[in-house]
């Protein structure tokens, strides 16, 4: 270490030169991957069951949990690019129309 750097570089230069081979070795053991791994599915779990008890509260109060709003979103969402969808058919048929002088349907 260098007289030159400031106290606090020197002390995290030496902490660091202490820990990272230790906390390197712990990550990269299986028993660390194997409590992530266990951790990842406690949460998972943990947000699923809170999901659903908040969802049931919402439903008993008569209000959209945020799945029902998550599943309107969607259906929403295929209904516009459906109406897009047909509004580009429709303009193409009246532009093919245009250019062939073809009677449109009477109404």
């Amino acid at each position: 270490m260098s007289a030159e750097q400031p106290k606090w570089r020197q002390a995290y230069d030496k902490v660091d030169k202490e820990l990272s081979p230790k906390v390197t070795e712990l990550v990269q053991s299986d028993a660390f991957n194997v409590a992530m791994g266990l951790a990842a599915r406690i949460r998972k779990e943990v947000r699923n069951r809170v999901g659903g008890a908040a969802a049931a509260v919402w439903h008993f109060a008569n209000l959209p949990a945020g799945s029902d709003v998550k599943h309107l979103r969607k259906q929403v969402g295929a209904l516009d690019r459906e109406v897009r969808r047909l509004t580009l058919q429709l303009e193409r048929e009246h532009h093919h129309r245009g250019m062939t002088d073809e009677p449109g349907p009477r109404e």
